[in-house]
């Protein structure tokens, strides 16, 4: 992907869009106001036509298809085609076969550079084992590419977790899709409720566990925005801002944009939906512009997940679906903490990038003693299951501690040990009602070197069950934290507190021996990116308030810069770089400090990008 490339959307409209003269007309009407350069055309109308049609029925679609891409050809308008992928089909018997080599090789006919496979309609991939899986995407490339071999094929990926039911990645079904060229693969990031506002660092989610997988040397990666509805005639233009937004900031600069309705009435130019892409092109080109071609840094606490592509991984499809799920990355990013993703086959003893770990459920099987030896030196945090997970190997030396019967009537957890966020000694985090109840182990530590930090308040019981411990094995340079809890099933609104999210920050700053290199301290719901660029000697700081309540007065602590930070500047919806005479770096016993004051407050369910320059 070139350097600087400016962001390429390209528009996805569905059949409904062209199939009349009438609505072509206001289709190329609105494209030409908002001056496009590329849409992408459905075959099928999502949710109205059958998972199979008729052959004659495709015969005439893509006879008028043929008609609509020279129309849109004589305007300037490169156009890409969209397939119905194998989900929607659900093949079954030796007929479909047939079927789907008709079907995609006759759409290799049509003037087109890029063919999509579109994979993100609703199917149960664990039914399907691997192999057939990649044996039915190899029979599409070959339909195409025996017809037409100048036509590059894409896959439309749906949530990871799907093809991690079948032990497959997005990555390896769009490189069998490419054949000799670079695979080509647009990662949807759908918003469940677009009144949620957590949805939109569970699309994050979807984002960096994508980025965690994919090679960059291998696969381009492409954005693709398919979040619901306000309602069915129109959609969030806030919900959309803020996924192009996470996109950008997760070095993609080529997005798919979906931008048709459930009625099927194409868009005029009065559309506002389609002409605030246009409005806030050049905030989007700038902001993308300054992304680096490598995305972001290591983060500060990386999370294990099992390397589905693995074959000896064998996990049941609950566990799968928990795993590629899990909920820490939300809870910490909700903390204003760095986190992000790592599979087991990628770590590394030779990783030197000093980040913790975390690990929960039964990821620790798939990890060898080699790897559980450099991810105990960095510091691991691990829920209960995962600490039993180890018991069960025999290898309870690691954390010092046995892991017993699940305990009952929890009630509160206390701070109780004074190390760690000592002004909030003695706070009680309510837990009955949100974590589900026999999800509590008993902890019992063994060795000198494990100490109790919290403590759980039982019903009818003295508040001495031991909570979260921690391991400091001195002879092998090992250090740990375990939770008397894991949070698959949990819900965590109890630990966004400020007090509970100074006690984990100083707990991953002791498994780390030593500084976080970036957070917002006193804001919760003030997510944050962290991209250096030491190339060009600047740093972009993405501030994501998901919160109701302006981000007014909050503080980001900042240490170990890659250099010396001689001006702070705000990328505003002009695509400006506007400096304020009050925003600047502070120092504070060797910290660096950037406070937002009242000019650079950041409003709800929006975002502030700062740019930190040498």
């Amino acid at each position: 992907m070139a350097k600087n490339q400016v962001f390429d959307f390209s528009y996805r409209f569905a059949w409904s869009h062209i199939q009349t003269d009438g609505k072509l007309d206001n289709l190329t009407e609105a494209l030409g106001s908002i001056k496009a350069q590329k849409v992408s055309l459905s075959l099928c109308e999502p949710g109205l036509d059958d998972r199979i049609m008729d052959p004659s029925v495709i015969e005439e679609r893509l006879a008028r298809l043929n008609v609509v891409i020279k129309k849109l050809h004589r305007q300037d308008i490169e156009c890409d085609l969209i397939l119905p992928g194998l989900g929607e089909h659900r093949p079954a018997d030796a007929n479909y076969k047939k079927y789907i080599k008709s079907l995609y090789s006759r759409t290799a006919h049509i003037n087109i550079q890029t063919l999509w496979v579109d994979d993100t309609s609703d199917h149960d991939y664990h039914r399907f084992p691997r192999n057939q899986m990649l044996k039915w995407h190899h029979i599409i490339r070959r339909a195409v590419h025996t017809t037409n071999q100048g036509i590059r094929i894409g896959l439309i990926a749906a949530d990871p977790v799907r093809y991690a039911l079948c032990a497959l990645s997005a990555n390896e079904i769009a490189l069998t899709l490419a054949g000799p060229y670079p695979g080509l693969l647009a990662q949807s990031q759908a918003f469940v409720n677009d009144y949620c506002r957590t949805d939109i660092l569970k699309a994050r989610r979807t984002l960096a566990l994508i980025r965690s997988q994919y090679r960059s040397e291998i696969v381009e990666l492409t954005g693709y925005n398919d979040h619901a509805w306000a309602s069915p005639f129109a959609k969030s233009a806030e919900a959309d801002q803020m996924q192009i937004n996470l996109n950008a900031l997760y070095g993609l600069k080529k997005l798919m944009i979906n931008c048709f309705d459930k009625v099927g009435t194409a868009p005029g130019e009065e559309n506002l939906y389609l002409t605030m892409h246009q409005n806030r092109r050049r905030f989007i080109n700038k902001l993308t512009s300054f992304m680096p071609d490598t995305g972001q840094s290591y983060p500060s606490i990386r999370i294990i997940i099992p390397d589905f592509t693995q074959e000896k991984i064998k996990l049941s499809a609950e566990e799968i679906t928990s795993q590629c799920q899990t909920p820490w990355p939300v809870l910490l990013w909700r903390w204003g903490l760095r986190a992000g993703f790592v599979s087991t086959s990628a770590v590394k003893s030779g990783d030197k990038t000093g980040s913790v770990y975390i690990l929960t459920g039964q990821t620790p099987r798939f990890l060898s003693r080699r790897q559980f030896n450099h991810i105990f030196k960095c510091g691991v945090l691990l829920d209960a299951q995962a600490a039993q997970t180890i018991q069960d190997m025999n290898l309870p030396g690691l954390i010092g501690t046995k892991v017993g019967t699940p305990i009952k009537n929890v009630q509160t957890e206390i701070i109780s040990d004074q190390t760690f966020a000592a002004p909030y000694y003695g706070y009680h985090t309510i837990l009955a009602g949100h974590f589900v109840p026999d999800d509590f182990r008993s902890l019992k530590p063994f060795h000198n070197n494990a100490r109790v930090v919290t403590t759980l308040v039982r019903k009818n019981h003295l508040p001495n069950t031991p909570g979260m411990i921690l391991f400091d094995n001195v002879d092998h340079n090992h250090r740990c934290a375990i939770l008397p809890y894991s949070l698959d099933k949990a819900d965590a609104a109890p630990l966004l507190t400020i007090e509970r999210q100074r006690h984990f920050r100083e707990i991953f700053t002791w498994l780390r021996r030593g500084r976080l290199d970036c957070f917002v301290e006193n804001t919760p719901d003030l997510a944050l990116f962290y991209i250096p660029d030491a190339a060009h000697r600047r740093l972009i700081l993405g501030l994501l308030n998901i919160g109701f309540d302006w981000a007014l007065k909050s503080r980001i602590r900042l240490n170990h810069l890659p250099f010396k930070v001689k001006r702070v500047r705000e990328l505003d919806e002009q695509g400006l770089l506007v400096e304020h005479p009050k925003l600047k770096l502070t120092l504070c016993r060797d910290y660096q400090y950037l406070h937002l004051n009242t000019n650079t407050a950041v409003p709800p369910m929006q975002m502030t990008v700062l740019v930190l320059e040498d």
